[in-house]
């Protein structure tokens, strides 16, 4: 295969490939999901010494985007790094190479590295304009991220009012001026931004797809679940969108069948997500995070613990995925101990649990203030199953009596109390409890009955959405 390659890669005796060719050629393998044979093709003209300078850095350059594609961000660093630092490649070469390092830098969280790649391009009037823009653009993404939305809007509308800009720089700025406006809940403004994109002839099918991905997102916040399946659906079935925008949409089409009840289905769509070599590393890290909240929602522990294992041994995902990974790991082996699992080394015992749930009792995840407020009294609740496991009887008596006498307490954990009062194993530990603490069982007994007849989950779902 490599002969072949080799055959068809350009080089001295081939000028007529053009910049935008290589690219075509790198688009429409992504496009395919045969990146080992994109990593080829553009590996054998680097290694070709008949091959222009100018075209093995092209070739450099397009490889580590297929590197990133592929999840090989430190490949792709390395590809990058010799565009930069190669003298013969062109200003534009460099400059793209500047770009997509800073593309990397902000996929691996450093957004200050990934802030000065894009200054730099910004500046840089060696630079095409189509990149500068899209520079401005992705620096209003870091802007975003770092909850500047006042910066990010700035810079999307300077791409916007930009005639030298193309048509699809300034469609893409539009989208996420719209996501902007959703985030200050302008969701009317939103509407408009998203459907001026989706009607824009400028804009190309991929910039579309994702205004149709967004506009789905706010249906689905706005509780219109029939409207957000349709547009993720229309994502998906539609050719022209990227990989990731289509693998995202199938990840939140498996969030609206869960919200549905459809757990088949959901984890159907999960899967397709993390099987996906082409989806983004941190779709796929939330796609794993939410099959084992359908694994556990069926009672299928030893599932959910191999794939949040699996999770947190791929190094893959934001980290409040991997916080809130290890937080529910730390839920199932609390709940579980007989379950032998072999996981990172700061969850493999119920100590690492216990300081687990302290740091999200002192910090709770959610998006709303009910959210946090139900995190931290599961925290609650599962550090005094930890400290019952570790012998710690009059501990969990505390934090479940602390629990129990508190009249905000969400009533499914007040109901996971009762049930767990119930066991006999635990019965026979709170015998063991002195006397003088006797008295406080006794008041369990006068809770208000609702609370004893409440239903509950096994565990929470939390369910992370894109």
């Amino acid at each position: 295969m490599t002969d072949i390659i080799k055959k068809n890669a350009p080089g001295a005796t081939d000028s007529r490939i053009t910049a935008e060719e290589m690219r075509a050629k790198r688009k429409e393998f992504i496009k395919q999901r045969k990146l080992d044979e994109a990593i080829e093709y553009f590996t054998a003209i680097i290694e070709d010494e008949s091959a222009e300078p100018i075209a093995r850095a092209r070739a450099l350059g397009n490889r580590g985007v297929v590197y990133a594609k592929r999840g090989d961000l430190d490949a792709a660093l390395a590809d990058y790094n010799s565009v930069i630092e190669d003298e013969c490649a062109e200003p534009i070469a460099r400059a793209s190479a500047r770009y997509n390092r800073g593309v990397v830098y902000a996929k691996q969280g450093d957004l200050n590295a990934a802030f000065k790649d894009y200054n730099s391009v910004i500046e840089d009037e060696g630079a095409d304009t189509d990149t500068r823009a899209n520079a401005r653009y992705n620096r209003g993404l870091v802007y975003e991220k770092q909850g500047d939305l006042v910066a990010a809007f700035k810079d999307y509308n300077s791409v916007i009012e930009d005639e030298s800009a193309e048509p699809i720089a300034r469609a893409r700025a539009l989208g996420n001026r719209g996501v902007v406006y959703a985030k200050r809940g302008d969701l009317d403004a939103a509407f408009e931004d998203f459907n001026s994109v989706i009607e824009d002839e400028g804009a190309d099918p991929a910039t579309r797809a994702v205004a149709r991905y967004n506009r789905g997102f706010v249906y689905a916040k706005q509780g219109d679940l029939n409207a957000a399946f349709k547009d993720y659906n229309s994502v998906i079935e539609d050719e022209g969108a990227d990989t990731d925008t289509r693998a995202g949409a199938r990840y939140n089409r498996g969030v609206v069948y869960a919200k549905q009840g459809d757990l088949n289905a959901a984890f159907k769509d999960y899967n397709s997500v993390i099987e996906d070599e082409c989806a983004d590393t941190d779709t796929r890290a939330k796609a794993r995070y939410n099959a084992s909240t359908v694994f556990s929602s069926r009672g299928e522990t030893a599932a959910a613990l191999n794939v949040l294992k699996e999770l947190l041994k791929s190094g893959e995902g934001e980290d409040h995925v991997r916080r809130m990974a290890r937080y529910k790991l730390s839920q199932l082996m609390g709940r579980t101990p007989s379950v032998a699992v072999d996981v990172e080394e700061e969850v493999a015992d119920l100590h690492a649990a216990i300081e687990n749930y302290n740091l999200e009792i002192e910090d709770p995840e959610g998006d709303t203030q009910e959210d946090r407020e139900l995190s931290k009294y599961n925290a609650l609740y599962y550090r005094a199953c930890a400290y019952l496991e570790l012998g710690e009887t009059a501990k969990a008596y505390d934090e479940w009596n602390e629990i129990l006498s508190d009249r905000n307490a969400p009533h499914d954990i007040v109901a996971k109390i009762w049930a767990d009062l119930d066991d006999p194993r635990i019965k026979s530990l709170l015998e063991e409890i002195k006397a003088s603490e006797k008295k406080r069982a006794e008041e369990y007994a006068k809770l208000d009955i609702e609370y004893h007849q409440a239903l509950a989950d096994e565990f929470y779902p939390w369910v992370i959405e894109a």
